[in-house]
């Protein structure tokens, strides 16, 4: 019994070893800086090799519209071991214009993180254009397949 103990141990420290000599990060990624009006735009914080709170920012400009999505992997690779918790928010802009994503935080044990802010534009969209996400998460040049929409109906009107 007693080996197995030290085997336990040894490998439980073995890879704490490798976690904290891994660079841990905080950093936010969103699917596109610029986009039509009526669109999504997800943003992702993830927090890398260490673990913690996050508490995202007030998103004062956007409809929260889904989330925290959240994730989390654990990857070895010739011996070095990255892990990887992230958050994503779905968001649609509440007007036209340049908008500033705030700071997220991350509570890492008595340290604080902040992301960078984010500045988003967002453009008219007069011919109703809906932008469709690339698949995965991980895409940060943007939206793909952009579909026109139908152009919206003239509105009914009694004489």
């Amino acid at each position: 019994m007693k080996k197995a103990q030290y085997i336990l141990l040894f490998t439980l420290l073995f890879f704490t070893h490798f976690l904290h000599s891994q660079d841990r990060g905080f950093h936010a990624k969103v699917s596109s800086d610029t986009l039509l009006m009526g669109n999504y735009l997800e943003v992702t914080f993830t927090l890398e090799n260490t673990t913690g709170k996050i508490e995202p920012p007030s998103f004062e400009s956007f409809d929260l519209v889904n989330g925290p999505s959240q994730s989390s992997s654990v990857s070895i690779i010739n011996g070095n071991m990255t892990q990887q918790h992230s958050y994503t928010y779905v968001l649609q802009a509440k007007g036209e214009g340049i908008f500033l994503i705030d700071p997220a935080i991350a509570f890492v044990g008595e340290e604080t993180i902040k992301t960078e802010p984010i500045q988003i534009v967002v453009l008219p969209n007069p011919d109703g254009i809906i932008q469709t996400p690339k698949s995965g998460r991980s895409s940060s040049r943007g939206w793909d397949d952009v579909k026109p929409q139908s152009k919206p109906k003239k509105p009914i009107t009694k004489l």
